[in-house]
């Protein structure tokens, strides 16, 4: 089976971005073919999937022969790059001004949002596209 390494924006449909210049951000591992089967909750993966107040647009995504390069390419981004903690590194509900800190509890792997100025992610774009450039 192989995996992805993916990068998807998340925009809350629900809940007004306090600034418009920054973007929920998600680096993440799959093993569908199609990214945006990780997030939908019709196919059952064993994951926890509630994003009805979530738009989700995959920005990337990087098949890896095994599912140890796909997690080492994750945690580069997530520890290395925008580590936990960090300036990066917020918490979704309170970010958005919400009363309940756990509001998005079952929805698996909005904890690992990052919150990325434009200029940030297109950065990340751009150098990830430059990777998979480089290995084609």
């Amino acid at each position: 089976m192989s995996y992805k390494f993916y990068v998807c924006e998340f925009t809350n449909k629900k809940y007004l971005n306090p600034d418009p210049n920054k973007v929920f951000v998600k680096f993440g591992i799959t093993h569908h073919r199609d990214v945006m089967d990780r997030f939908n909750p019709e196919i059952e993966d064993g994951y926890s999937k509630n994003y009805n107040d979530w738009d989700i647009k995959c920005k990337f995504s990087f098949v890896c022969e095994t599912k140890e390069q796909a997690e080492a390419i994750e945690q580069k981004w997530l520890t290395e790059v925008f580590p936990n903690p960090g300036p990066t590194k917020v918490w979704v509900e309170q970010y958005l001004g919400l009363e309940d800190n756990n509001f998005y509890y079952n929805n698996t792997g909005i904890t690992e949002l990052r919150l990325l100025t434009i200029k940030q992610s297109k950065w990340v774009y751009y150098t990830l596209h430059n990777m998979k450039k480089e290995t084609i």
